[in-house]
């Protein structure tokens, strides 16, 4: 499709749109964002319908309550975070968990490397993937937040429920555990730096 009037628009103005009815903006929006946010939704369930049914119950909610709409500079994470809340209540009604039940959502995307690399890189970056896969689901949905997402802490705070301490605690106890079965390649202190660059380098999700 060509360009239209809307790729030049900053987020906020291309938002600010839709929050005054703008339907060719929101058509914009959901045109750019539902193959991402159908990726994202798939993270936390197998059921793919269920997850197109959340992301149309998403955008349904954004079009018929558009003038009720606060700001944005991020569109994709204001509809990352409705979807994940659409995901979760649809899965504690389906499981009949109760609303302080938040940190049982699983999140069932594993990493995995995109290319082999020489050795001995290729061993230290198979053992790192191996240990983050093998983390809980909230460790290792903090990691993919914080070191693929990039968001920052206040955001993971929005989108997980969190305290701000607890986010980074969170974080710390997930590198924590990487470090202690990885420690003889990463000091304590390096491992965060290393960590990120590692996982923007050679590191991506599947569901």
């Amino acid at each position: 499709m060509g360009n239209t009037k809307y790729d030049s628009c900053s987020e906020r103005d291309l938002w600010n749109l839709v929050r005054t009815g703008d339907e060719g903006a929101f058509s914009f929006i959901y045109r750019e964002q539902v193959k991402y946010l159908f990726t994202y939704g798939s993270h936390f369930t197998n059921d793919e319908e269920l997850v197109k049914d959340c992301i149309q119950e998403v955008f349904a909610r954004l079009f018929h309550r558009a003038d009720k709409l606060g700001e944005t500079t991020n569109i994709r994470f204001y509809l990352c975070l409705a979807l994940r809340n659409e995901i979760w209540m649809e899965y504690r009604r389906r499981k009949r968990l109760p609303l302080s039940a938040m940190d049982e959502l699983p999140f069932l995307a594993n990493f995995y490397l995109e290319s082999p690399e020489e050795e001995p890189l290729q061993q230290h970056l198979e053992k790192i993937v191996e240990t983050i896969n093998l983390l809980p689901h909230r460790q290792k949905e903090i990691i993919y937040y914080r070191y693929i997402e990039e968001l920052s802490y206040e955001q993971i705070c929005r989108i997980m429920g969190l305290k701000y301490q607890s986010a980074v605690n969170l974080v710390q106890r997930s590198l924590k555990k990487i470090r202690e079965i990885y420690t003889h390649t990463f000091s304590y202190s390096d491992l965060p730096l290393a960590l990120f660059f590692i996982l923007k380098m050679h590191l991506f999700v599947n569901k």
